[in-house]
């Protein structure tokens, strides 16, 4: 937790603050997604775009104590976490996504959500254990439409 920050010291049913959005609509007409190439030979074995992202996160288990993470990469369906909890022994986690907020906005959006979990493993490479978990509740009807309009303006594609 950062001093002086009270961004992180949101309760898990504390009232959340909204996005800084008074110029969003002209921020995202400016912006323009980044695309990658796929590997040769290489397929995509989901039906939903993935996209490359490095937000903040906390995941609780049963309401519980926040475990604090950042998403390696999300589509409106699921996400891949990274964190220092091996969530192996959990069927269902509640995330709270705070995305990155487009320049001049001030503070991030987040976006709460009941996932499943479907697989945990130690990703050597970064030294912290992945959490992969699938969409199955949004917080607000709105969500899942401001992730992918959001993902898609200012985030960099992963197709493979």
């Amino acid at each position: 937790m950062s001093p002086g920050n009270e961004f992180f010291s949101i309760a898990d049913d504390s009232e959340i603050p909204l996005c800084d959005v008074a110029d969003l609509p002209a921020l995202l007409n400016k912006s323009k997604p980044v695309h990658t190439a796929p590997p040769k030979g290489s397929k995509e074995h989901r039906t939903v775009q993935r996209y490359i992202v490095k937000w903040r996160c906390t995941a609780s288990i049963d309401s519980q104590q926040l475990h604090h993470g950042h998403i390696k990469d999300i589509s409106v369906s699921g996400a891949a976490i990274l964190h220092e909890q091996n969530f192996h022994a959990a069927e269902f986690i509640k995330l709270h996504i705070y995305m990155s907020p487009p320049p001049p906005a001030r503070l991030p959006c987040i976006i709460s959500v009941l996932c499943k979990v479907a697989y945990t493993l130690f990703d050597s490479k970064e030294q912290r254990y992945r959490t992969g978990v699938s969409f199955l509740k949004f917080a607000t009807e709105y969500d899942p439409s401001f992730l992918d309009e959001h993902l898609k303006k200012h985030s960099l594609t992963v197709l493979f």
